[in-house]
């Protein structure tokens, strides 16, 4: 079975890690897999790539009229007008299935997208957020721009509306949104979770972890990832109050707390906290970051919009309990008092209160949390469930 997993991009962004690694679960699976990209970052002789050299900034710059001229909330919508024709692309010929991922920011327009659906090849769309069933948003918003909605959702239902394609969501959440949307009535719908090679992000002795990447051998170390630690949707103001509550307190075993932070813009968030913080910056290498989460007690993601987010399945996997609010996909990672702490939405008292928890029961719920990764996104068993939906 030929099969061609099309993204934006090989290697930035939460979908695009999702989708390489499938890409290698699927390998391990038995399967032929490519990848089709635009942004192609990464040297895999098995990615390929089309040139799209303009329509990313100019559908950016059509957006502008609709969001106040705001360059920040250009972003936060897409429409799809500008894109590209894969379907005379050699690898798009090459495969048996179509497997669609994250496809926005000027790479695939709704008219490609209904060349893909009706092509006569067996095509599947893994939602990695709401947009391929929402009209024009990935995350949740009140609806500014009504008419830009309804024009998109007329669109979108004419492309894929009722086509055949197989629906793929990440998480049960993104399940539930489903039943709401006209977009994917008649089409077939299953919820497989994204896979994680443990033969990189796997429990390792936290002392020897914490020596290599010159960390504090002793005391707490309270972990942040995001790929934009200041992008508001990971809700880095809610991780900086309940972490300075925290400090305030006297300590039970008199153990220093050491908060590191690993993404872009780590000095806008380390200055507001009171306590030794580390930045590591943008670090793009998986096993320093496998390290990373391996050398901290606990790792903290209070995001405020999410799916299945990459970064706690990497940090189950290290055998780093987790804390996070009850939003979205979060709540099925998270199995509460069991692999971590599932906090109340925008509460940073119970969000304080978790990162105490997870820390007087960090060894019980490191190993909850590598077996539950080990049953739940392994990659053989996720692989197995994608072939079945092929075939």
């Amino acid at each position: 079975m030929k099969v061609l997993l099309v993204n934006t991009s090989d290697n930035t962004g939460g979908a695009a890690v999702a989708c390489r690694r499938l890409m290698e679960a699927l390998t391990l699976g038995g399967a032929e897999v490519r990848m089709l990209v635009r942004d192609q970052e990464t040297k895999d002789p098995r990615v390929s790539h089309v040139r799209a050299p303009w329509q990313k900034a100019v559908e950016r710059i059509l957006m502008l009229p609709f969001t106040g001229f705001s360059w920040r909330r250009s972003w936060t919508i897409d429409v799809n007008w500008l894109g590209v024709d894969v379907s005379d692309c050699e690898a798009f010929r090459w495969a048996d299935v179509i497997h669609i991922h994250w496809v926005n920011q000027g790479f695939l327009s709704i008219g490609s997208l209904q060349k893909i659906a009706h092509s006569g090849k067996r095509v599947v769309w893994t939602m990695h957020d709401l947009w391929p069933l929402d009209s024009i948003y990935h995350y949740e918003q009140s609806d500014r721009m009504p008419w830009l909605a309804r024009h998109t959702m007329r669109r979108k239902l004419k492309a894929y509306g009722n086509c055949g394609v197989r629906f793929v969501t990440c998480s049960r959440w993104l399940m539930n949104q489903v039943t709401d949307s006209p977009l994917l009535a008649g089409n077939s719908i299953t919820s497989i979770p994204n896979p994680i090679d443990t033969a990189i992000f796997h429990a390792s002795d936290k002392k020897a972890l914490r020596s290599r990447l010159s960390l504090p051998a002793d005391g707490r170390i309270i972990l942040f990832v995001s790929q934009k630690l200041t992008d508001e949707r990971k809700g880095a103001r809610f991780f900086i109050e309940a972490v300075n509550r925290l400090c305030a307190e006297p300590s039970d075993d008199g153990n220093p707390v050491t908060v590191v932070v690993l993404g872009s813009h780590g000095e806008d968030v380390a200055s507001a906290i009171h306590t030794e913080c580390r930045v590591l910056g943008y670090v793009t290498d998986q096993q320093r970051i496998a390290d990373i989460y391996g050398a901290a007690d606990v790792f903290v993601l209070p995001s405020l919009n999410d799916n299945l987010p990459n970064t706690i399945m990497e940090a189950m996997a290290c055998g780093t309990p987790c804390v996070g609010f009850d939003i979205g996909g979060i709540p099925e990672m998270i199995d509460h008092l069991q692999t971590g702490y599932v906090a109340r939405p925008k509460d940073v008292t119970d969000l304080t209160d978790g990162i105490r928890y997870v820390l007087s029961n960090s060894e019980r719920l490191s190993e909850a949390s590598v077996a539950k990764v080990s049953k739940v996104y392994n990659q053989a068993v996720v692989a197995q469930k994608y072939i079945e939906v092929y075939e």
